[in-house]
């Protein structure tokens, strides 16, 4: 946790005033002034961080995301969830099925039948990561920005589906979260602006904070790019850009956060 940031996240509704990325210096595309800053250098900054609202915040996101995957903590009101592997886009949201989607391409960006794969340099023989991961990680962020606006828009698109559902032509859940798969997927595959963009609409300045705050938790979740490693703070920064997704309301069908999200520890 040594490589942690802090934000104020007032982009994406005060989100955690706090978060956990890598050191060292940050890439261009990070480089703005609405992106998460570093601010834990030393011991007492930790010590700070340990005791913050952030900090408890993002434990309890853990422990309650944990808990909803387990029997022992199974009521009559609730049941842990089932994962299903013929069916991996059960129970999530439009904007998570969007996330599947674009997750699941970029672990295509390694195969080597593809046309644009990646593979690992067998070749050279590295202390830590392969030399290949800087040309992956730089694809991740010339596609980032697609990626989470996808998402977003799924979001937004179907964010009052109950008011749809009654009406013979709305679709089905089930057709909206394969839409959105494959939306995200597609927005994963290229670096085309307009390519997975699912409604037309301007982004608005906030919009394009969230996008930005967004993007680095993002790119620092798999990895750093110059020294090929990876760890807590690279784990942490997936945690962090989960958290984010669930406080401005993207973990449900409807609604803009807090409520049914699993933020907070019992």
């Amino acid at each position: 946790m040594a490589d942690s940031h802090s934000s104020t996240m007032k982009s994406a509704n005060d989100a955690t005033t706090s978060s956990s990325s890598s050191s060292g210096k940050e890439s261009s595309a990070n480089d703005d002034s609405t992106s998460p800053k570093r601010y834990i250098y030393t011991q007492v900054d930790m010590e700070h961080f340990k005791h913050s609202s952030a900090h408890k915040e993002l434990l309890g996101f853990v422990s309650t995301m944990g808990k909803g995957l387990t029997s022992s903590n199974n009521t009559k009101s609730s049941s842990p969830h089932s994962y299903d592997a013929h069916a991996p886009l059960n129970d999530l949201s439009p904007a998570l099925a969007s996330l599947h989607g674009s997750l699941s391409c970029m672990s295509t960006w390694i195969d080597p039948t593809t046309t644009d794969g990646l593979p690992p340099d067998k070749e050279v023989k590295a202390r830590f990561g392969n030399p290949v991961f800087r040309t992956w990680h730089q694809r991740l962020t010339e596609r980032s920005g697609d990626i989470i606006k996808c998402l977003m828009e799924c979001h937004g698109k179907y964010v009052n589906y109950n008011n749809m559902e009654s009406l013979e032509t709305a679709p089905t859940k089930e057709e909206i979260l394969k839409e959105c798969s494959q939306l995200g997927y597609q927005a994963a595959s290229s670096s085309d602006d307009s390519s997975s963009t699912p409604t037309d609409h301007e982004i608005s300045p906030k919009e394009n904070e969230i996008i930005t705050e967004l993007r680095c938790y993002l790119h620092d979740a798999f990895g750093h790019p110059i020294r090929l490693d990876y760890g807590t703070g690279h784990e942490c920064s997936f945690i962090v850009f989960l958290l984010s997704l669930c406080k401005i309301g993207c973990f449900n069908w409807t609604g803009a956060g807090g409520g049914a999200n699993p933020t907070s520890p019992e």
